[in-house]
């Protein structure tokens, strides 16, 4: 794990000049950083994706920045509460129907015999009629049963993080005299545009530099572990950020930018 300085003063051009500056900024940080200290063959992808996070970040920001924060927690809190059932759900539907033996586990090869002892549930029903016309039934099945299980359960969780994150930095900041409320808005932003970033690059390196490695591995064996990497990284980045936004608040030439 690496955490560098220079991931906060990125994302400060997206917070403090918008989606354009972020992304101009962010995609000559990567440049800057492959000349001075490359390591491994430069990629124009990865100066894409770094881009892409700065317009993100910038974006989300500004649609976020002025909402009322104790709103921005409460839908936060809902919808990861929300997601996280919806995964639970998913996983007694599909296992009641037959179409997993485990947890998340798919059933193997599923159309070969009697699969389904009950499929009254809309989600069972939805993934066989999927899986039916697919050219690859089982495949298919096994993504079908991630996307509704790992993937809603994942991001409630990321989204319990994010409160448990917000509650416990807007605390320290406003013992600091930052007078935070909540600082919700600024992680989504943040957190956002890395989760983008980082997903894609994973995509890119797999068709690329470690085609023969993480090519032979499912793709979230790969993207779990970088992505919890990217959300430790850019919680530490988002402290110093907001700290360095209450000094700028106090700046009189400083106040245009952050309406």
């Amino acid at each position: 794990m690496r955490v560098s300085a220079s991931g906060i003063f990125t994302r400060m051009p997206s917070i403090l000049f918008g989606p354009v500056w972020g992304g101009l900024v962010s995609g000559i940080n990567d440049v800057m950083n492959h000349l001075l200290r490359p390591i491994g063959a430069y990629l124009p992808q990865l100066t894409a994706t770094a881009a892409i996070a700065g317009i993100i970040c910038g974006a989300l920001w500004l649609l976020l920045r002025n909402c009322n924060a104790t709103v921005v927690q409460i839908i936060m809190l809902g919808a990861s509460c929300a997601a996280i059932a919806f995964g639970i759900a998913s996983v007694i539907a599909l296992g009641s129907a037959g179409l997993t033996t485990g947890l998340f586990s798919a059933t193997p090869y599923f159309f070969a015999h009697e699969y389904a002892t009950d499929i009254s549930s809309w989600i069972s029903r939805w993934v066989v009629e999927r899986c039916l016309v697919s050219q690859n039934p089982d495949d298919m099945l096994v993504t079908m049963v991630r996307t509704f299980t790992i993937a809603p359960i994942v991001a409630g969780l990321m989204g319990g993080l994010l409160c448990i994150t917000d509650f416990a930095m807007s605390s320290f900041l406003r013992r600091d005299d930052y007078n935070y409320k909540s600082i919700m808005p600024l992680l989504i932003a943040m957190l956002v545009a890395a989760w983008v970033q980082n997903s894609i690059n994973t995509v890119v390196f797999r068709n690329t530099i470690f085609q023969e490695s993480w090519g032979l591995l499912p793709f979230s064996v790969v993207w779990l572990p970088r992505i919890l990497q990217t959300t430790i990284v850019n919680i530490v980045y988002v402290y110093f950020v907001a700290v360095l936004l209450g000094v700028v608040r106090q700046l009189k030439w400083m106040r245009p930018y952050l309406r």
